[in-house]
């Protein structure tokens, strides 16, 4: 099984030893079957807020997974921070066997959280971790102010972090230069938000949001991906990708942004280890020219040239790049 899920032919195995350091990441999607063959050797820490099923998390946790293993000799080094935010059925229990060596985690007054309350709490807890790259292979469909409002703080606060959202622009087919009413964190690209800094009132952008379109075999741009010239900034392999699913040591093919965003998240992760000084503005940017442009003039993810390519860093922070 892992054989097989390492050697798919639309990646070339690089092996580079990149650095010592962990390769982070964090998964807001629903939860992760860490028992699973091709996962149940990696260091997963997962929050569960309530019970869901396992099989979108568990696809996208085998993609970051084959992602790190065919390009870098860290597969050891890989760090999962699970936060399932989709799909909420059943409270979860503290005598619930099937969650042994997971490190659980129970919602306010163990109550259950639905909608945009997951993912919200979910993008908290994000906050309150080191992690610097999360993949959101998902949806927030509700933008009335009210959803708005909620989620602006935790946002905020992962901007002054440093932290990207690589999310999956959708599988519609619609242009969301058009349509930024159809996801909520639309809202927010470049978004800006004033911050007092030792008395003085600094102004930011929300740039640490990257929506991921789906191309296909060809490398073009599948026909279901949603797609933006100032929306959507690249695009990654999301057409028939072979990973697990929530069967014990089963696995499937899906298609969509939701398997194209998690090689973009995994190749940010492996960057931000190899590149541990350098600015969220930094790695985007530099993931960006290291794209390959098509004859319609959109980025599609180039990990090899990511990777091999030198970022200059000038030691800026993320907010001294303002």
């Amino acid at each position: 099984l892992n054989s097989h899920l390492d050697k798919e032919p639309s990646w070339r195995s690089m092996k580079n030893d990149l650095s010592a350091s962990a390769v982070k990441l964090s998964i807001i999607d629903t939860p992760i079957n860490t028992q699973h063959e091709y996962l149940i050797d990696k260091n997963i820490n997962q929050f569960a807020f309530c019970g869901a099923e396992y099989i979108h998390g568990t696809h996208v946790a085998g993609i970051v997974k084959q992602t790190i293993s065919n390009f870098t000799k860290q597969e050891n080094l890989l760090q999962i921070l699970s936060l399932p935010a989709m799909n909420i059925t059943i409270p979860i229990h503290a005598n619930d066997k099937s969650y042994a060596n997971i490190e659980v985690f129970y919602g306010p007054n163990g109550k259950c959280l639905s909608g945009l309350g997951t993912t919200n709490q979910a993008l908290i807890e994000l906050s309150n971790s080191d992690v610097k790259v999360a993949n959101l292979s998902l949806g927030i469909h509700n933008t009335n102010r009210e959803a708005i409002s909620v989620i602006t703080p935790v946002l905020k606060k992962l901007r002054m972090q440093g932290c990207v959202l690589v999310v999956a622009a959708g599988n519609q087919g619609i242009d969301l230069d058009v349509r930024k009413d159809s996801d909520l964190l639309l809202s927010f690209q470049n978004y800006e938000f004033s911050v007092e800094v030792d008395g003085k009132s600094r102004t930011y952008k929300m740039d640490n949001i990257v929506f991921v379109g789906a191309s296909n075999h060809a490398g073009h741009r599948t026909i279901s991906s949603n797609f933006g010239k100032n929306t959507v900034a690249l695009y990654a392999p999301g057409e028939d990708i072979l990973s697990c699913t929530s069967l014990p040591n089963c696995m499937e093919r899906k298609s969509g942004t939701g398997q194209a965003a998690p090689r973009v998240a995994a190749t940010l992760a492996l960057l931000v280890s190899r590149f541990p000084t350098a600015s969220h503005d930094q790695l985007i940017q530099h993931l960006l020219q290291t794209s390959e442009m098509d004859i319609n003039g959109e980025r599609h993810l180039n990990i090899q040239r990511a990777l091999e390519s030198n970022l200059c860093i000038s030691g800026q922070s993320a907010e001294e790049m303002i």
